[in-house]
C-alpha cells in the first residue's frame, strides 16, 4: 500500500513530467525515490551508531508528560519565555544596546 508521501510524490513527478526523461511510469519513480530516502536514513543512522554518536533524536525519550505532547505549550518545568537579560528598547522597539 502506498504511503501518503509516495502518492504526493507520484503526483509531483507527473505534474512536472519528470517520468518522460527516463520513460518510466511516475508510480515507479515515486516508489524508487521513497526507497532511496528510506535507505539514506538507514545508512545515516548506521553511520551514527558506528561512530558511537548515540541513537537518532526520534529515539530519545525526553520525559515530557503525555498531556504536553503536541499541544504547542511548554511542559510545566520549562523555563518562562519572559526570563532572561533585560534589553533596553528605543521607541521603535529596537534594541539599543546588545550587551547582556
Amino acid at each position: 500500500m502506498k504511503s501518503e508521501f509516495e502518492k504526493e510524490l507520484e503526483l509531483l513527478i507527473n505534474k512536472y513530467s519528470k517520468e518522460n526523461d527516463s520513460n518510466t511510469p511516475d508510480f515507479i519513480l515515486a516508489r524508487y525515490l521513497n526507497a532511496v530516502l528510506d535507505n539514506f536514513s538507514a545508512a545515516v543512522n548506521e553511520r551514527e551508531q558506528w561512530y558511537g554518536r548515540g541513537p537518532h533524536l526520534s529515539d530519545i525519550d525526553l520525559g515530557f508528560p503525555d498531556e504536553h505532547i503536541d499541544t504547542g505549550q511548554p511542559p510545566p518545568h520549562f523555563p518562562s519565555q519572559t526570563s532572561g537579560p533585560d534589553v533596553d528598547l528605543d521607541s521603535t522597539d529596537t534594541p539599543t544596546d546588545l550587551e547582556s
